[in-house]
């Protein structure tokens, strides 16, 4: 997924722990689902 995006591992997986801990996504091995797809939505706008 870093390599896809242009960024490092490291990146990825701090956010992807963020969004654990927060309850946005549960993650497991290569399964990425997503608990609350509004809450991830204003996270992205937030970047713009």
């Amino acid at each position: 997924m870093a390599e896809i995006i242009g960024t490092s591992f490291e990146v990825v997986e701090r956010s992807l722990k963020k969004m654990r801990e927060k309850g946005i996504i549960e993650a497991a091995g290569k399964r990425i689902v997503i608990l609350k797809p509004s809450a991830l939505e204003a996270i992205f706008a937030e970047e713009k």
